[in-house]
């Protein structure tokens, strides 16, 4: 049975429950890092609002939603199957500081989990 896990430098993909956790401190390290107040928020609606680190929703409620800063430097995405994934090498590694287990909370395909069934 192969499992898939997805982390990469660029890109990773992490169980969103336990990135709720840590919400606070991401908000923080944006403002650090990045030296930014609000985000570009797009919903799976279709509506794009530029809304204040205060105002996002880091998680599903719904619709999915995907941050993004004005220079385009990072997207964060929550998706209805419950991930979180990040691009962007420095938002990777700022939020790699804050969470240290990040590695134990990556994302598992659910369908890679499934045994594979041979076709007649």
């Amino acid at each position: 049975m192969t499992r898939l896990a997805y982390e990469s430098e660029a890109v990773e993909v992490y169980d969103a429950f336990y990135f709720e956790h840590f919400e606070d401190e991401v908000k923080r390290m944006l403002e650090i890092e990045f030296d930014i107040r609000s985000l570009y928020e797009i919903n799976e609606g279709g509506e794009v609002t530029f809304v204040s680190l205060e105002e996002c929703i880091f998680c599903y409620d719904g619709l999915e939603h995907l941050y993004t800063d004005e220079a385009y430097s990072f997207i964060i995405y929550f998706s209805h199957e419950d991930s979180a994934t990040l691009g962007g090498e420095k938002l990777i590694a700022g939020f790699r500081r804050i969470w240290p287990e990040h590695r134990n909370h990556l994302w598992v395909d659910p369908i890679a989990t499934l045994p594979r069934i041979p076709l007649p």
